[in-house]
């Protein structure tokens, strides 16, 4: 059996995704690549649920899944980046409250759901919750 090629890539907020970025994509993807996306935490960049949808929604439209969601390393010169780990659990839990997966053949259709339903923008996005 070939082993199957996967690269991940790192997006942190949906202004990322540009034309250069799904033609990229598109070239891995046309390559049988799989490909991912791991995001660190950023307050002030993408630490609100609608900065979290964009991004995920920006990712699926360009054929990256939406993956990794880091909180960031404690680095000399970040500390303004830095999200509380209660902040990133909360947001993850309202992400997974935006949405729920009605059909997921084919495609996912979304619509309100009650709070800690699944969301398909987490479907691909197990590792979230144990990192925080």
């Amino acid at each position: 059996m070939p082993l199957q090629k996967v690269v991940v890539v790192h997006a942190n907020h949906a202004h990322e995704i540009d034309g250069a970025v799904r033609a990229a994509v598109a070239g891995l993807r046309a390559a049988d690549t799989t490909v991912l996306n791991q995001t660190v935490l950023l307050r002030g960049i993408n630490d609100r649920v609608t900065d979290l949808v964009a991004l995920s929604e920006a990712l699926f439209a360009a054929g990256a899944l939406p993956y990794y969601l880091h909180l960031l390393d404690r680095v000399a010169g970040a500390a303004h980046f830095d999200t509380p780990p209660a902040t990133a659990q909360r947001l993850v839990a309202d992400l997974a409250a935006t949405c729920r997966v009605t059909s997921c053949r084919g495609s996912c259709a979304r619509s309100p759901a009650p709070p800690r339903r699944p969301c398909c923008h987490l479907r691909h996005v197990r590792a979230w919750t144990p990192l925080l």
